[in-house]
This record gives C-alpha cells, structure tokens and sequence, in this order.
C-alpha cells in the first residue's frame, strides 16, 4: 500500500527530493524497462493487453480508445500522449470508439510480430493508430508503490505543458534505438523507458498537487507529513509515539489519533510494515540477515526474524531462495 511505499514525496520538497525519494523506493535494481513494439492498428480494431501486468503506450498517431477493466469509461488519447497502466489492469486500445473486432496480443504476436524491426502491424494497409508500447518489470516494493499512488490510468496529454518539452526527445531517442543493433542498444532502450517513467510520475504529480483527499492530503498534514519524513528516512531509529509526537509539537494522543486518520494505521504499524519492505529489498539483493535487522533498527538478528515472519508470513530465507523475487511485468 501506498502509506508504506511513497509519503513525504510533497512537503515542501523541491522536485529532485522527491525524485530522490522516489529512486529510494523503486531501488538501484528493482525498475526494468523495456519498449515491446510499435504498434499500428487498423480500422475499427481493439488490441488487448494482459492483466497483472504493467504498461505504457505512447500515442503517435490518433486518436484511440483505451479502456480499462473496471472502469466505466474510455479514456480517449491524441497523437503525442502518454498512457500508464502501473496497476497491471487488462485494457485494449481501439482505433473507434466502437470497434468491430478485438484481437488479444498474444494471439496476435505469432502472425503479425516482426522481432526484427520490432514491430506489430495490425493496420491492414491503413495506420488509423501508431504508437510505441511498453512494459516495466519492477520489484515487488516499486510496483506496489506506483500502483498505489497512480490511479489505474494515468493519461498524459502531450500537446501542451512541460509533457511537451521532453517526451518526444525521449521518443525520438528510443525510436533510433528501437531498430539499432549497437553493441548496448537494448540497455538503452531500457534506460530511456526508464526516464519515461520517472518523467510522467513526475508530471502526474505536479499536475495534481491541489488534491487534498487520501494520501495526498496526509502528506502535507503539518503535522502528520514531517513525522512520515522521519520513519522513512531513518527505519533503524528507536522511534516512539511520544519521539514522533515531540517532533511536530504535539502531544502523543493527538498525535497518534491525527497520525491514524491520515493515514489509515498507526505509527508504530506503519514504521514496521516500512522496515519490512525494506528488508525484503535487502535480502533480495543478497544483504546478510544480521546487516538486515540492524539496518530496519533490530538489536538482534532473532528479534527481527520473529517480527519478519509475523508480518510477512515467511522466514527471511524464503525471499532469499527467491532471489529478486515476483515482478510486475507484461511477459
């Protein structure tokens, strides 16, 4: 959940803070991306994409349709915007509103995928629809923290705004890299959807920092925001309703009362469900289990594996056998 993933991400803080915040959370190695195909799409044609996965579309041709499983409506994009769908929820682009025929990718991709050029041509001789598509694998914490700050859409438009200055330098970029067979190239195209990515949370949260509901409004509670920034910063602390308290003026009832409708748990649950995706980060990336504990704010190595199991349901050596563990991705 988002309350254990991304707060303090407003505050105050200038934009590269909150890029560094964001980096933290999605790990050095836990964000992978990578561009599918291009895709072009023909008359009153729908393409549908997997669920429990995580994508991106970039609109190069217009307009489509892309609608989304569970939500009432379409969302209709133009030539130069951006779709994420972080949440991994099923949806089809159509180049109607209502289509005639609908074709699931994957039985799609035998006939009508060149590997080659990267390409998926659906067009039937007329490209009413161009655009690049994409996937992200993430580690089980970045996954969890985009989706739950994101809705299940997030429609960037690119025709005005700051979207404008730098999404299609990043597209002109991974257009060239699309079909290069350069030593490197793939690596390139990885880091530029990368950039993508960051860029469009980026934007999506500036463009909503009037929102006052949920989790955006307890990130700027004066009270509630600095006591966030501090349990995200400093996990290993000895950290207590009163120190928290004492730190935005307040005295522990009120405190921890504001603290719980802001944010839905208490404190002391919510630095614990924190220190735990830290440590499976760290045991995942190969730390020892005595480095873990100590760097979660564990005296002992013991004591933490209790809390670990308990909160988790496993034992540290289970994600450890499981390496990097689950991703959210499209393959």
């Amino acid at each position: 959940m988002l309350w254990v993933s991304l707060p303090f991400l407003f505050q105050g803080r200038t934009m590269a803070e909150s890029i560094d915040v964001l980096s933290q959370v999605l790990g050095v190695d836990g964000l992978r991306g990578e561009v599918f195909c291009r895709t072009s799409l023909g008359d009153s044609m729908s393409l549908s994409f997997p669920s429990n996965q995580a994508h991106f579309h970039v609109i190069e041709r217009g307009p489509c349709w892309v609608s989304v499983a569970g939500e009432p409506n379409p969302v209709l994009a133009n030539a130069g915007d951006l779709v994420l769908l972080l949440g991994g929820a099923g949806h089809s682009i159509a180049s109607t509103a209502d289509p005639d025929d609908d074709h699931p990718l994957w039985d799609v991709v035998p006939t009508h995928y060149d590997a080659e050029r990267m390409t998926l041509d659906m067009s039937e001789g007329v490209d009413r629809v161009l655009m690049v598509c994409g996937r992200f694998r993430m580690d089980t914490v970045g996954a969890e923290a985009v989706a739950d700050l994101l809705p299940p859409v997030v429609h960037l438009q690119g025709q005005h705004g700051a979207l404008a200055d730098w999404l299609p330098s990043m597209m002109r970029l991974l257009s060239a890299e699309a079909t290069s067979r350069e030593t490197g190239s793939a690596l390139a195209r990885a880091r530029l959807v990368d950039l993508i990515l960051v860029g469009a949370i980026r934007r999506w949260l500036s463009d909503h920092e009037d929102a006052n509901a949920g989790w955006l409004g307890a990130l700027r509670d004066p009270m509630v925001g600095p006591a966030l920034r501090q349990l995200h910063a400093q996990p290993e602390e000895r950290w207590t309703v009163e120190r928290l308290a004492a730190l935005v003026g307040l005295s522990r009832s009120p405190f921890a009362a504001r603290f719980k409708t802001q944010v839905g748990v208490s404190p002391m649950k919510y630095l614990t469900t924190w220190r735990m995706r830290v440590a499976v980060r760290m045991i995942r990336q190969g730390a020892a289990i005595g480095e873990v504990a100590t760097a979660v704010g564990y005296e002992s190595e013991a004591a933490f594996r209790r809390v670990f199991k308990r909160e988790t349901g496993d034992p540290p050596g289970h994600y450890r056998l499981q390496g990097r563990g689950p991703e959210t991705t499209v393959a």
